[in-house]
């Protein structure tokens, strides 16, 4: 962890103005960063997962999109000032674009103590303030390149028992060195849920998670962590976060490898170059020109079946929805379908998924990018191409 010390203020009182300045996670930049405010979850959990609200799945502006490496650390920090004497964090992921209640997600790394920061009570200045400590994370390298939705959680140590949970949209680049290596599969526990749920976790101490997967980092003062056989909270607890629901004087987790993990939205790959510099989300994103390059996707442990295609090239769709009439090429599918897990996309701008015999709701595309239109065996994805290049097409086709 890296700490930048300007003023900090130890405060076992939490002021008004303070308690109006939580935390909101400022890198990687969130989903409808326009509406997302600085408030905990809803002590009912209605508006978990995500801190659901209108334009709750906005993606970030193009100058803004998470694009990271595997196997490179990145940068997770904060805005705000109440910090509440600090707590416990978890950094996950799932492949699932629009996360729900029954979305299952998998557990990347685990900061017990010391997270959103490593103070007695909160720091000084207003809810624009930048949170002096910085964290990091790594994106293991068993999960594929594709789109996912990373959560930041967090169970403040001092104050109102609570829960945290900002997400964003991330795109995952496969390193170099993993394209030369077979990554090993790896186990990673679900998302621990409390306080919204039914189970309670005590205040005064960084909570040790139930299971916190194998990178855990403790950035808190030793006399403040939790028993190593203390439970994470007390009261039996609904099943969300792909958790089984447990009393908490035997609070247990499941986890699941980067194989099993399910998601209603597919993987979508973009053949891109990064900057060198992971932090600065305005890095220029290229793409090769030629020869067109493909790489294929699939879920996080690199298995292949029922892909999504990535290509720097779009390719002629010949097929059409087998529950639809003539050659259209557009248009929102719906009722039964065929075959079991053909893909349909929608004018290039959308996509949907026959599976157990009926069309998935329609989904957009990821922004810059588009699908060959029509139905097929894999959903073939391509960079958009703008008004410049064209423009620059056309004056090729003239010379």
């Amino acid at each position: 962890m890296l700490f930048t010390k300007p003023s900090v203020v130890a405060a076992s009182v939490l002021s008004a103005s303070m308690v109006q300045a939580h935390m909101i996670m400022n890198h990687p930049v969130p989903y409808g960063k326009s509406t997302l405010n600085n408030s905990p979850l809803a002590a009912d959990g209605s508006d978990f997962p995500c801190k659901q609200r209108d334009g709750v799945y906005d993606w970030p502006a193009a100058d803004e999109m998470n694009y990271f490496e595997t196997g490179v650390s990145q940068v997770l920090n904060f805005t705000g000032i109440a910090v509440h004497g600090g707590g416990s964090c978890q950094v996950s992921l799932t492949t699932d674009m629009q996360p729900s209640k029954d979305t299952v997600w998998q557990v990347i790394k685990s900061f017990e103590g010391g997270c959103p920061a490593n103070v007695d009570g909160n720091l000084d200045g207003d809810a624009s303030t930048p949170d002096p400590y910085q964290f990091n994370f790594t994106i293991p390298a068993d999960f594929s390149a594709g789109n996912y939705t990373l959560a930041w959680t967090w169970f403040n140590r001092v104050g109102a028992r609570e829960m945290y949970m900002n997400c964003a949209p991330i795109t995952v680049l496969e390193s170099a060195a993993q394209k030369r290596s077979v990554a090993k599969r790896t186990s990673y526990p679900d998302l621990f849920v409390a306080n919204i749920n039914g189970c309670t976790t005590t205040e005064g101490v960084d909570i040790r998670f139930p299971n916190p997967g194998d990178v855990i980092e403790y950035d808190g003062e030793a006399s403040r962590l939790a028993a190593t056989d203390a439970a994470a909270c007390t009261g039996v607890s609904t099943a969300w976060g792909g958790s089984s629901a447990t009393a908490a004087a035997s609070v247990t987790s499941t986890t699941t490898t980067a194989a099993e993990i399910t998601a209603t939205a597919p993987i979508v790959a973009v053949e891109t170059s990064v900057a060198a510099s992971s932090v600065d989300n305005s890095a220029a994103i290229t793409t090769a020109a030629a020869p067109a390059a493909t790489t294929t996707a699939g879920r996080p442990n690199g298995h292949q079946q029922n892909a999504v295609t990535t290509t720097t090239t779009t390719a002629t769709a010949t097929a059409t929805a087998s529950s639809s009439t003539g050659t259209a090429l557009s248009g929102v599918l719906t009722g039964a379908c065929n075959p079991e897990g053909s893909w349909w996309c929608n004018a290039g701008t959308s996509f949907q998924r026959c599976a157990n015999g009926v069309w998935t709701p329609s989904q957009d595309m990821a922004p810059g990018t588009v699908c060959t239109a029509g139905q097929s065996s894999d959903l073939t994805i391509s960079l958009a191409k703008s008004r410049r290049d064209e423009q620059r097409m056309r004056r090729r086709q003239v010379a």
